[in-house]
């Protein structure tokens, strides 16, 4: 559990970083904070299921779907 909330730290971390660069903003705006963090959240959750379920899909699948559900209005930041 430390090592999924150690992911799901550093994974906010980078997108925080990421879009006050872009935004040249300190504080992100409330519903991208939610955005990120909603996002963040899950992807840790598919990555502990993906882990423990023994997963058939690639990871390289998973990048796609990863990269292709990010919240559309924040995309083109990270793409």
């Amino acid at each position: 559990n430390s090592l999924l909330d150690f992911i799901y730290s550093l994974s906010l971390e980078y997108c925080h970083t990421i879009l006050k660069e872009a935004l040249k903003t300190k504080n992100l705006p409330t519903d991208i904070e939610f955005s990120i963090r909603m996002y963040c959240g899950g992807c840790v959750q598919i990555l502990k299921e993906y882990i423990l379920n023994d997963a058939c899909e690639t990871p390289e699948m998973m990048t796609k779907y990863t990269c292709e559900n990010i919240p559309s209005y924040i995309q083109k930041y990270f793409l």
